[in-house]
């Protein structure tokens, strides 16, 4: 029996997968878009919404497929007016709003579009990272709600833009 041993030894590759963790409960994030504001004192709002189901985007809502789903939702500010800029966004709720802050974070759990039911739960503090804005973004967040769940994201892939 021949055996090389560096092919035994070689440790896998593992790709991190997009995932939203609340607590004990995790889901796969399929798909995410951005949403731009109007710029207010050189400074560009940008809404990002990650969701655990394909969506589709109708007469301007964003419409599960299959009818349910778990998201989130980000909004950011960012002194680049084409999109937002690799860096860390800081959770900050107040009325001052700076480049790389993350005004409000929202998670909106066991969406049934149909009933338009949900339990919507606030984020309190949380910092995301934006480590690469090009054709695919990669984003990655940690948290707490206002339940005191840790929350948890990791997101690389396209943000459909909407408007």
């Amino acid at each position: 029996m021949l055996s090389c041993s560096s092919d035994d030894d070689a440790t896998p590759i593992i790709e991190k997968q997009n995932s939203l963790k609340v607590g004990d409960m995790e889901t796969e994030l399929l798909s995410g878009f951005l949403q731009t504001d109007e710029p207010q004192n050189n400074l560009y709002a940008y809404g990002i919404t990650l969701s655990d189901s394909e969506v589709n985007y109708v007469n301007g809502e964003l419409v599960p497929v299959n009818n349910f789903s778990n998201t989130i939702v980000l909004e950011i500010y960012s002194d680049n007016p084409q999109m937002p800029a690799v860096g860390d966004y800081v959770f900050n709720d107040s009325a001052i709003v700076d480049a790389n802050v993350l005004s409000n974070a929202n998670l909106i759990l066991g969406l049934n579009y149909e009933d338009q039911s949900a339990n919507i739960v606030e984020i309190e503090y949380g910092v995301l990272k934006i480590s690469d804005n090009g054709t695919a973004y990669e984003l990655s967040f940690d948290g707490i709600d206002e339940e005191d769940n840790q929350v948890s994201l990791y997101y690389k892939g396209t943000l459909e833009m909407i408007e």
